[in-house]
């Protein structure tokens, strides 16, 4: 379109315009022409490099998790002001423990 009035511009070079185009002044626009094929990219070969995997760093991870979280308990343990609070505060940590494994198993 354009800002005159009255004077509507179709441009045939638009794919979207074109498609939609089926009369013209009385003459049989349809169908529009196909759209010229994309050019024809060469394709390079890449060497692909394939990263070395560490199998023992999740297990090693695991491992120091673990033994940071058995500390903290003991410490917790060693100064709990009663038996009470270590039997409260294991209660706390097996739950926990047990409510990561449902939530990890659905």
């Amino acid at each position: 379109t354009t800002k005159e009035s009255g004077y509507y511009f179709i441009d045939h070079e638009d794919e979207a315009v074109r498609g939609m185009l089926v009369v013209e002044n009385g003459k049989m626009m349809f169908p529009a022409p196909a759209p010229p094929p994309p050019p024809v990219v060469e394709k390079k070969e890449t060497e692909v490099i394939v990263p070395e995997v560490d199998y023992k760093k999740p297990f090693i991870d695991g491992a120091k998790n673990a033994a940071y979280l058995s500390t903290s308990i003991l410490a917790v343990g060693a100064v709990a002001p009663n038996a009470a609070f270590s039997s409260m505060f294991t209660t706390f940590c097996l739950s926990n423990v047990i409510g990561v494994q449902v939530v990890l198993g659905v």
